[in-house]
């Protein structure tokens, strides 16, 4: 099968990315970005044709972050008419970024809106030229686990059948998953995914620069994702780190996990998660 995803060597992850040109200038083989610029208006088709050229005109891939299990309260996919009149989709708040609320993927109304109806999401972003998706949010599953056995098998379902959609309308779409990695024991779900994209593979996510503690914790993690490198497919790493001398390290340990060597090393001072909001949540919480 021809799998340009599995030819990309590095890789650039920009949610919500600053400076246009910057993102422009970058030499990586796959930018990940936000379906809109700026957090609000929408990219457009020449942005995208821009993007997907790079300095020296060799072709790269770029693909938009969508959100399956959750949404941003200041994202372009954000209606404020939702905070006094909430559809029934639409789930809590979260604990620790308050302004992100958790989705009940798995019906209809919410489908339709991602990828079914006309003017969706997808629609959306295949109109814009994009190369494929980021599937965001697809670890809430785990905040449902517990009072909703289903949500697992409800969230491949939910991911396939956006797959399938897109590829109807755009042949060759990519479609990535971001964590989740425990439902890539099913095959069914493997063959419909592209490749993944795991945030804190080795290091604590927060940023702080605390190694995940050797070796049970990392190869259980592991365990989960060589199915997916056994058929062929990309995971790409996120770490949250600063020091040079961690980012050394953390590349060198994961090309030698077989990890694929596009890793987005992304930068934060001490004090950002307090500068976005987030907070402690309290023992037990789920979401």
């Amino acid at each position: 099968m021809n799998r340009p995803l599995a030819h990309a060597k590095t890789w650039r992850i920009e949610p919500n990315p600053a400076d246009f040109n910057d993102l422009a200038a970058d030499p990586s083989d796959l930018l990940v970005i936000g379906a809109a610029r700026y957090g609000k208006r929408r990219y457009t088709p020449d942005e995208i044709a821009r993007l997907k050229v790079r300095a020296d005109g060799t072709r790269r891939l770029v693909v938009a972050v969508l959100a399956v299990g959750e949404i941003v309260e200041a994202s372009a996919a954000w209606d404020d008419a939702w905070t006094v009149q909430p559809p029934q989709w639409l789930g809590e708040a979260n604990c620790a970024r308050p302004t992100v609320r958790r989705i009940r993927y798995w019906l209809p109304e919410w489908k339709d809106r991602l990828f079914r109806a006309p003017g969706s999401y997808l629609e959306r972003i295949i109109a814009a030229g994009f190369d494929g998706v980021v599937l965001g949010g697809l670890d809430v599953v785990a905040s449902f686990a517990a009072s909703r056995p289903s949500a697992p098998r409800e969230m491949m379902q939910t991911v396939s059948g956006l797959a399938l959609a897109a590829r109807a309308l755009k042949p060759g779409f990519m479609v990535i998953a971001e964590n989740g990695a425990a439902m890539l024991a099913d095959p069914g779900y493997r063959t419909v995914i592209d490749g993944i994209a795991v945030t804190g593979l080795l290091y604590a996510s927060d940023g702080s620069g605390v190694r995940k503690p050797p070796p049970d914790e990392i190869e259980q993690s592991m365990q989960l994702l060589r199915p997916l490198q056994k058929d062929g497919k990309p995971i790409f790493a996120i770490e949250v780190l600063h020091s040079t001398r961690l980012i050394d390290r953390a590349v060198h340990d994961l090309r030698r996990r077989g990890v694929v060597a596009s890793i987005a090393i992304q930068t934060r001072d001490a004090s950002a998660a307090a500068n976005r909001g987030e907070r402690a949540c309290p023992p037990g919480s789920v979401w």
